[in-house]
C-alpha cells in the first residue's frame, strides 16, 4: 500500500470513529469535516443520520416487546427506548439481539425500578422471542422412549428442544400478554403471594408458554441441569406421595415428548 493510500485509509477511519461517536453521543468532532449545502446544514445533516439510528432501534425495541409498549404507552416506551440506547448502543449488525438487555436496565434504571411488572414483562417478552427464532432440532417421541428397557430408565438423561426456556415470573405478564395479543382490554398488574414457574418452548412453528407445578419445574430444572430420571424420581418424593411418583414421573414425561420438549436421550449412569 502507498503512503497516500495509507493516510487516505487514516482519515477515512478516523471520520467514521467522529461519526460514530457523534451518532451513540452527539459528539460534535465530525461536524467541521461536513459540508453545508444550500438547504441543509451540516447539522441538520448530521442530525439526520443521529435521529435515523434512535428510530430505527426503537421500532426494533416495540416489535420485540408489543406487550411491554402497550403498558408503557408511545410516549413512555420512546423514552425507554432512547434511554436504553444511551446505555447499551447496538453491538450486533442485526437488531435481533438488541434487546437482550432490557429486562436488566428496567430493573435497575428509574424510574421503572420501581415497577417491576415491567421488568418481567420484558423478560418475558425476550423469552418468547428467543423460543420462536431458536435453532430447529428433531424431537423424541414417544416410541422412542418406550423402545429403551425399563431397566434402563432409571439412567435416562434428556437434551431439551433448543427454545425450552425456563422463567418465574411473580406478576401476572402472561395475562396482561395475552389480552395485548387479542386486542383485549388489559387486566391491572397483580403479583401473586410468590413466583409462579413458566414454561416456554416452540413446537413445529407455534411458541407456547404454559405455568408449572412447582413438582414439574423442580423436575424439568433438574433435568436440563443434567441430573437422571432416577434423580428427578427421587427428588419428586418431597412432593408426591412414594407410591405414586413412578406413576406421576411417566406421565410428565409423556407430555414432555408429546409437546416436543426432548431433544435427546442418553444412558448414562
Amino acid at each position: 500500500m502507498s503512503v497516500s493510500h495509507k493516510h487516505s485509509a487514516s482519515v477515512l477511519s478516523t471520520l467514521q470513529r467522529y461519526f460514530q461517536r457523534h451518532v451513540l453521543a452527539s459528539s460534535t468532532e465530525i461536524v467541521t469535516h461536513i459540508t453545508d449545502t444550500q438547504k441543509t446544514s451540516s447539522e441538520t445533516r448530521l442530525a439526520i443520520y443521529a435521529e435515523g439510528y434512535r428510530t430505527r432501534l426503537t421500532a426494533g425495541l416495540t416489535g420485540d416487546f408489543p406487550a411491554l409498549h402497550t403498558l408503557l404507552g408511545e410516549k413512555g416506551f420512546e423514552e425507554l427506548a432512547h434511554a436504553y440506547i444511551d446505555v447499551h448502543p447496538s453491538e450486533h449488525f442485526s437488531m435481533r439481539y438488541f434487546g437482550r438487555h432490557l429486562s436488566e436496565f428496567l430493573a435497575r434504571a428509574s424510574p421503572h425500578v420501581d415497577m417491576p411488572v415491567l421488568s418481567e414483562m420484558a423478560a418475558f417478552e425476550w423469552r418468547l422471542r428467543s423460543a420462536f427464532d431458536a435453532a430447529d432440532a428433531d424431537v423424541r417421541s414417544v416410541n422412542d422412549i418406550e423402545a429403551i428397557e425399563p431397566s434402563r430408565w432409571a439412567h435416562m438423561r434428556f437434551g431439551f428442544h433448543p427454545s425450552v426456556n425456563r422463567l418465574d415470573l411473580s406478576w401476572n405478564v402472561p395475562a396482561i400478554w395475552n389480552a395485548v395479543e387479542k386486542t383485549q382490554e388489559l387486566p391491572a398488574p397483580e403479583a401473586s403471594d410468590f413466583p409462579i414457574p413458566w414454561l416456554i418452548w416452540r413446537q413445529d412453528l407455534k411458541t407456547y408458554f404454559r405455568s408449572l407445578t412447582i413438582d414439574e419445574a423442580g423436575s424439568i430444572d433438574a433435568l436440563m441441569a443434567g441430573r437422571s430420571f432416577a434423580r428427578v424420581c427421587e427428588q419428586l418424593c418431597g412432593w408426591i406421595e412414594p407410591e405414586s411418583v413412578a406413576a406421576h414421573a411417566a406421565r410428565l414425561l409423556k407430555r414432555w415428548v408429546s409437546d416436543g420438549l426432548i431433544a435427546s436421550v442418553s444412558i448414562r449412569k
